[in-house]
């Protein structure tokens, strides 16, 4: 008996079609998530560095945050726990590619910048992307990969109150269940 035939069948307006549709969506998410990671690691090795590295780099590179980030927001951004990113952010300081400064906005808090070594850095990792970045492009169009963003910040900003059983991505589970909606400049609708 094949596996098509044993596949378990869910009963009309049980629930159990839903959540099959969402586990085949976080698995076919998950699964292009460790593919796009991996050609970012293959990518980024011959420079010294490891994907979550690049993506701490990019991330303080951005002018959305102009004024730094700080080490949680770091954290959280890249997907790794702040146990990993206090030994990445302490790595890429002992390089000269980042430094911790006073925030600007608050001067009780400390944040992140890259250094002019880290755009030098940044700039070499953008140009041996580009290639990659071609090939999705010419396989996945502009469109849809924008569309594609949409619906993944969406998934990852705040939830409303009305669902909450959804949360933020937190690795540790330090954070509370969160209630704020996404505005639609932060990504929501």
């Amino acid at each position: 008996m094949g596996l098509a035939a044993t596949r378990h069948t869910p009963s009309p307006g049980s629930g159990e079609g839903d959540a099959d549709h969402l586990l085949e969506f976080i698995h076919a998410a998950g699964g292009t998530f460790r593919r796009l990671r991996s050609l970012l690691d293959e990518q980024v090795q011959p420079l010294g560095l490891m994907g979550a590295e690049c993506l701490v780099l990019w991330l303080c590179a951005t002018h959305a945050h102009h004024a730094g980030w700080a080490q949680q927001d770091l954290a959280t951004a890249v997907g790794v726990s702040p146990a990993l990113m206090s030994s990445l952010v302490e790595g890429l300081r002992k390089r000269g590619l980042m430094e911790m400064k006073r925030s600007p906005v608050d001067r009780r808090r400390q944040v992140w910048h890259l250094l002019a070594q880290g755009e030098d850095l940044l700039n070499q990792i953008r140009n041996s992307l580009g290639g990659i970045a071609q090939q999705i492009d010419d396989l996945v169009p502009l469109e849809e990969q924008q569309a594609t963003q949409q619906v993944f910040a969406r998934l990852s900003a705040p939830i409303a109150a009305t669902a909450p059983e959804l949360r933020t991505y937190d690795p540790d589970g330090l954070s509370g269940q969160l209630c704020l909606p996404a505005t639609e400049q932060e990504g929501g609708k």
